[in-house]
């Protein structure tokens, strides 16, 4: 099973038992910092970005070494187990099955250094270029991750796809979710939303609603998790209606609120969900924690279901190179000289963040002009 590189593991890659990297790279900082330093500092700082982005992306993700995927679809009513007849065998049966492709993209970055630079650079100057690197990695996760939640279209994989949240129509690989009780689908199904009119409290409430809905009718029961940019943080803040909640952490003690003028608040939160909570909002669909993230564009909002850290379950699926773990690794660079010295260090990962099951993310826009739905730019 894949895991997530820690500052140990890296440090093991980087500099294994039985190497001494001081006598193998030889060179002294004027500060005295030495190569094992070096590269153990890299290893640190990227160990410690790989478990950042696990902790605070863990509940929406899943990770996997399959290069397709594949999931039960079809139309029409569902059955139920038949009773026993005495002298007659049951019909046998097969689902309806479809399948797509999970991509995967190569990272690499690279430290600006020489020998010279490294024998004059003081150690502050060597761990803020590591930090650099380190603040790129996030960044490119966090760009991976939130372009996947709001992507309309799929991505070509050979002559596969991968595809985006459950869309009945209009795709290379079009997907019609199975029955589920009550519920049946068509292809006219879809996880994409849009409200063609200037965002305020109650239509975005009604998003909310609809969007809840649509996660539940699959059997993505129980509390969802919904992200948004400023604007909707905004007005859900000031909003007085009823079903909507103020997160309240437990450290907080309210003195006010009367019959008229009543406080609703809620403490908890789902765990390895990014953003800042600001409130809750109860819906036919389930009870929807409202997260406030910056990289999410004014007017949109992504759905989604948690079950938990890493859980199979979760939306995205990251997709990593088979025998490898998540995460960059730390590879030093030396020269070709008779004495060895470490160069730069540069920084290697593979992954793909692709749409794990497609019935348990949604997305939506509201704002004036917005009669269909369209991706934004993820900044």
């Amino acid at each position: 099973m894949a895991t997530i590189l820690g500052p140990r593991a890296l440090i093991d890659n980087a500099l294994p038992s039985g190497v001494d990297g001081a006598y193998l790279m030889q060179f002294a900082m004027q500060e005295g910092m030495t190569p094992q330093e070096v590269i153990t500092a890299a290893a640190v700082a990227i160990g410690d970005a790989n478990e950042y982005i696990g902790q605070t992306y863990g509940g929406l993700i899943t990770l996997t070494n399959r290069v397709w995927a594949r999931r039960r679809q079809g139309t029409g009513a569902r059955g139920m187990t038949p009773l026993s007849a005495e002298y007659a065998d049951p019909v046998g049966e097969v689902g309806e099955k479809i399948g797509h492709m999970l991509f995967l993209n190569d990272y690499k970055d690279a430290t600006a250094w020489s020998p010279e630079y490294l024998a004059r650079a003081i150690r502050e100057d060597v761990q803020d270029d590591i930090r650099i690197k380190r603040d790129n990695w996030i960044n490119r996760v966090e760009f991976d991750i939130f372009t996947t939640m709001f992507r309309y279209t799929e991505v070509a994989v050979g002559a596969g796809y991968s595809p985006p949240w459950a869309r009945g129509t209009g795709l290379n690989v079009n997907y019609i979710p199975p029955q589920w009780r009550s519920n049946t689908f068509t292809s006219a199904h879809t996880h994409f939303f849009s409200t063609d009119a200037a965002a305020t409290a109650a239509n975005t409430i009604t998003m909310l609603e609809t969007m809840a809905k649509s996660l539940a009718e699959h059997g993505h029961t129980g509390t969802k998790v919904a992200m948004v940019g400023d604007a909707l943080a905004d007005l859900l803040n000031a909003s007085n209606d009823k079903r909507v909640a103020l997160y309240i952490p437990a450290e907080f003690r309210l003195l006010s609120g009367n019959t008229n003028a009543p406080i609703s608040t809620l403490a908890g939160q789902i765990e390895g969900v990014p953003g800042e909570t600001i409130c809750f909002v109860t819906t036919k669909g389930g009870l929807v924690q409202v997260k406030r993230h910056e990289r999410i564009p004014d007017g949109y909002i992504w759905m989604g279901k948690s079950y938990g850290n890493l859980n199979n379950d979760n939306p995205l699926a990251i997709r990593l190179y088979p025998g490898k773990d998540f995460g960059l690794t730390v590879m030093p660079k030396r020269t070709d000289d008779f004495v060895v010295k470490l160069k730069s260090v540069v920084f290697e990962g593979t992954h793909g963040v692709n749409v794990g099951d497609p019935t348990a993310g949604a997305a939506a826009v509201i704002a004036s002009g917005a009669s269909a739905y369209t991706a934004p730019t993820i900044s």
